[in-house]
Parts: structure tokens; sequence; C-alpha cells
């Protein structure tokens, strides 16, 4: 005969697995990211624990894909630094060997001139000042430091033969 312990236990696993699928209806989450939430639910460490595991063994969670996932959605739609992305999956609770491990392949030069292609347009009638002094904030505020900003800067100088520019 099972003890009222164990029966509670059982009980609270469930409901703290069905609000965990809840949780990951609208998106991936990282381990760091399910745990957090469980606990603001206030569910018993030892419930939290086993909610975890079994979430693993189902595929549910799994920081290595949902760091390099995390990673080719920021390429896709808000490119940032490796800093900044860095930063961003360390807040979500993914250790750092798994951080370095998504991050190898990351070209900051790469992910400077993605983030910039959607507001050449925006910015083609600047004079070059005001141009160079956008994009330099723009890259600032994501991370990228000064190196790869002016690198990007003056690629985009240089290929506007091919496209317009900014303004002499």
């Amino acid at each position: 005969m099972e003890s009222f312990e164990d029966i509670t236990f059982e009980k609270n696993t469930k409901l703290a697995f069905k609000q965990a699928l809840g949780y990951l209806s609208h998106r991936a989450r990282s381990i760091g990211e399910m745990n957090n939430y469980l606990q603001q639910k206030k569910f018993d460490s030892l419930v939290i624990e086993a909610t975890i595991d079994q979430l693993k063994r189902h595929n549910y969670l799994n920081d290595t894909e949902y760091a390099q996932m995390f990673i080719e959605n920021k390429k896709r739609f808000n490119p940032k630094s490796r800093y900044a992305l860095r930063y961003e999956l360390s807040i979500k609770g993914i250790a750092q060997d798994l951080i370095d491990c998504a991050l190898k392949d990351v070209n900051d030069n790469e992910f400077a001139l993605l983030a910039v292609k959607s507001k050449l347009k925006l910015w083609e009638n600047l004079d070059k000042i005001q141009f160079k002094t956008k994009l330099m904030n723009y890259l600032k505020n994501r991370g990228f430091n000064y190196e790869v900003s002016i690198i990007t800067y003056r690629h985009i100088v240089e290929s506007k033969e091919d496209k317009k520019g900014p303004k002499e």
C-alpha cells in the first residue's frame, strides 16, 4: 500500500508535468527556465527534479539543442554578438561548456552584417557621417565591439558601388 507522501508526490509530479507541458507549448525552454518556472509555481524541489528528469527523458528539454536553436533564431531574426548571445544563454541557465559548443561557429563579422542588412534601406538617404553614427550605435547596442563595427561599416561602404549606400 502506498503511503500518503508517495501519493502526494505522484499527484504533484503529474500536475507539475502537465503545467510544464503547457509552458513548453509556447516555445522551447532551457532546463534553467523550466526549473525557475516550476519553483514559481511553488512545487517541491523533489517534484521539480522528477518533472525535469521526465521532460528530459521525453526529449522535451535538451539544453544542447536549445542553445543551438536559440542561436539560429537570433541569427535569422535578431543577430547579436557572441558576447550578447553568451550572456543571454547564461541568463537562461545554459552551462558554459554548452554555450561554448553552440557559439563555436558564430562569426561576429557575419552576424554584424546580418544585423544591419534590414536597416540599410532605412538609412540610405543619410549622409556618410550620420550613416556611420547610426550603424556604429546600432551594432554597439547589439553587443558588437568597435573593431567588428568598423569592419562592417567599411565593408558596406566598399560594396556601395553594387548597392545604393549612404550619400557622400
